[in-house]
């Protein structure tokens, strides 16, 4: 079986497990592109499996993963989860609106308060104490999220999951 452990990929998952506020994006990229490819290289062996030894199967229109012998189908399964996976992670830490900002600063009670507002072009504490761009906002509520993700994973790391 450890013939469907591709060790760059299992490398880069670690590397991404362990990775910082400020390198995870990169991680994540790097990743998913070894992933990806290890997907393929899956469904390709799957497919060439598939038709050596089920010719008839063929005709059914099952994917690989149906068709494939099963430690193959698991392995495109799990690769293809994962792939999702992390492709949310990155749409996560990068696809930030300004209300999608200030749930998360008052979630986390950015800068002491959890009475942020979206106003125009900007985010702002609803007493005004504290304002800042729209930009500034998403720029930030990104940087917590890596932040809150890269703490995350050093807590299950030394709790020992």
């Amino acid at each position: 079986m450890n013939l469907l452990i591709d060790h760059e990929v299992l490398k880069a998952e670690i590397e991404l497990e362990r990775a910082s506020a400020d390198d995870v994006v990169a991680k994540a990229k790097v990743y998913l592109a070894l992933l990806s490819a290890f997907h393929k290289q899956l469904c390709r062996y799957a497919r060439l499996l598939s038709r050596g030894r089920h010719q008839n199967q063929l005709a059914t229109g099952q994917g690989p993963a149906e068709q494939a012998p099963e430690p193959f189908s698991t392995a495109i399964h799990i690769a293809k989860s994962e792939i999702l996976r992390v492709e949310r992670l990155l749409e996560k830490f990068s696809k930030i609106s300004a209300s999608e900002a200030v749930e998360i600063f008052n979630r986390l009670g950015h800068r002491g308060s959890s009475n942020w507002e979206e106003a125009i072009d900007e985010v702002r504490t609803t007493v005004g104490t504290e304002r800042m761009s729209a930009g500034t906002a998403i720029e930030q509520a990104g940087l917590l999220l890596r932040e809150e993700y890269a703490l995350s994973n050093r807590t299950a790391e030394v709790m020992g999951h």
